[in-house]
Order: C-alpha cells, then structure tokens, then sequence
C-alpha cells in the first residue's frame, strides 16, 4: 500500500525577510556571496566601463528572485528592453535619475510618516510585525548614470537618513557608501569586495549572454 504522507503545517502568510537579497559571485572556495542591498543601502562598483555586465546580472537576478515577494527595481541608463523581455512586473527602465530622485524623496517621507503613525522604530520593526505594509516593498536602484554631485548629496540622504526606509543603491564610479566592488584588476571577473576584503568571481552577465536572455 501507499504509504499516507504526513501533513504539513501551511506556512505562515509572513513577508519575505530579505527580499533585496541577490548574489555577488563566488569567493576563492566557490561558495556563492550574497549580499542584501536593503541592509547595506548603497553599492559601488568602481569600474563604470565594465559595470554594465554585473548590473545586468543583479536586475535579472532581483526581478526573478524566488526569496522576494515583492519588490521593484529601477535600471537607470542601461539594459532598456529588460522590462519586456523579462515581463515580471518588478522591473523597469528610465534613462537618468532626476524624476527618480524625486520620486524616492516623496516615498521616504510617506514610509517614515506611516513608521511614526503605526508607533514602529523603522523598516525591519514594521516588516517583523506586520505593520506599514505600504512602506515594506523594496526600491532597488542599478545606475549606470555617472552622479553628478547634486545627485550624490540627494541619494546618500535618501540611504542614510534615519529611519532607514527600503530604498537601495548599486551605483559606479566613486563610492557613496563604504561597500563597494572594488574592480581595479585585469581581470574583468575578478573584485574584491570592501569593506570585507573578499575576492571574488564576479557574477556577470555579458553581452553574448544577455542577447540569448532577451531572445
């Protein structure tokens, strides 16, 4: 006969806890590192010439991701027909950042107005009990854009004023943050990742792969 299984609880209807969770590469033992963009604010990779490539991998991997229930990720100035090929309703394209910022600035003030309405600390304390359900959708921003100062100014406010609200960075050129994917090498696969120190593989996705991608 066949045996009966077991019954299983269903899981609880609980948020995603890391929803901006998404991979960076492999160390020099081959274990995949990942990072959650929600937790650190703001990313650098320092190389903006070969940038795009790791970019392109983090959006496909966000705008996938099975971890996150729910999230948006905004690609600046790069990787445009992403969000008809991927069709995810997470992602989308825009050419530069200056609507953007403004749009992040309004949503920062709604999401710490709802955090002081329903008595919570900040995001992680809101998410943990259910509370400004509003506020817990992650923004992710990936910018290829060079930031110019005014830019700079208004992004580090939007990641390091507190509370803490769920808008991230992954920027080139200088850092805005103290993490960053240190790409000074030869070799275009390889970065060290500050402030921790650690080597990498990168994951990246390359021209010839995102073509295949988007056919």
């Amino acid at each position: 006969t066949t045996p009966t299984p077991p019954d299983v609880p269903t899981p609880p209807d609980v948020p995603a806890p890391y929803p901006a969770l998404v991979t960076l590469g492999r160390d020099e033992e081959d274990g995949h590192i990942l990072l959650n963009l929600e937790a650190v604010g703001s990313l650098t990779v320092t190389d903006t010439d070969r940038a795009r490539d790791i970019l392109a991998a983090l959006a496909v991997e966000l705008a996938t991701s099975a971890w996150a229930d729910d999230l948006r990720v905004t690609i600046v100035g790069a990787c445009a027909d992403l969000e008809e090929a991927l069709q995810t309703g997470r992602i989308r394209y825009l050419p530069s950042l200056a609507r953007l910022l403004d749009e992040l600035e309004q949503r920062a003030l709604d999401d710490r107005a709802a955090f002081t309405d329903r008595g919570v600390t900040g995001l992680l304390d809101a998410r943990a009990r259910g509370l400004a359900a509003d506020a817990w959708t992650p923004e992710i921003v990936l910018s290829i854009v060079p930031l110019t100062d005014q830019h700079r100014r208004r992004l580090t406010g939007l990641l390091t004023t507190q509370p803490r609200v769920a808008i991230a960075a992954v920027t080139t050129g200088d850092p805005i943050g103290e993490w960053a994917l240190d790409l000074d090498g030869d070799d275009p696969t390889s970065a060290i990742l500050h402030p921790s120190g650690l080597a990498l593989t990168l994951q990246r996705l390359p021209a010839d792969s995102y073509r295949a991608l988007l056919a």
